[in-house]
C-alpha cells in the first residue's frame, strides 16, 4: 500500500477540525485577544491552528492550560503519535525497506 502526502495532510486536517470543533462545542473558540466581530473569528482561528500545531509537534507544557488546548486533550495528544506510528507500521509493512522497518519497530518498542 502506498501512503502519499495527501493522507498525511488529510490526517492533520481532520485532527485540526476535531480540535476546532471541540473548541466551538465548548464555546471557547474566540481567543482572549481584545478584538470584536468577524476579525475576531479569523484571528482566533489562526491563533488556534498555530497553537495546535506547536503543541502537536513540541508538547509544550504551557499549552496544557484550559484556555489553550486543555488538560485532557493535551494528555490524549501525547499518545496519538505512538498510535500513528503503529498504524503506519501496519499499513506499510510490505512497502518499506527492511532497514526503515527495523528502525520504526525499534522506535515503537521504545515508546
Amino acid at each position: 500500500m502506498y501512503i502519499s502526502a495527501k493522507y498525511a495532510l488529510l490526517y492533520l486536517g481532520v485532527e485540526i477540525a476535531v480540535y476546532l470543533g471541540l473548541k466551538v462545542l465548548r464555546k471557547d473558540y474566540t481567543h482572549w485577544l481584545p478584538i470584536k466581530g468577524l476579525f475576531s473569528l479569523v484571528v482566533s482561528g489562526i491563533v488556534r491552528v498555530v497553537v495546535k500545531m506547536i503543541e502537536d509537534f513540541t508538547d509544550c507544557m504551557h499549552y496544557r492550560h484550559p484556555y489553550e488546548v486543555g488538560g485532557l486533550y493535551f494528555t490524549v495528544n501525547l499518545f496519538v503519535p505512538v498510535f500513528g506510528l503503529l498504524a503506519v507500521l501496519y499499513f506499510t509493512e510490505g512497502t518499506l525497506s527492511p532497514t526503515t522497518l527495523s528502525y520504526m519497530k525499534n522506535l515503537a518498542q521504545v515508546l
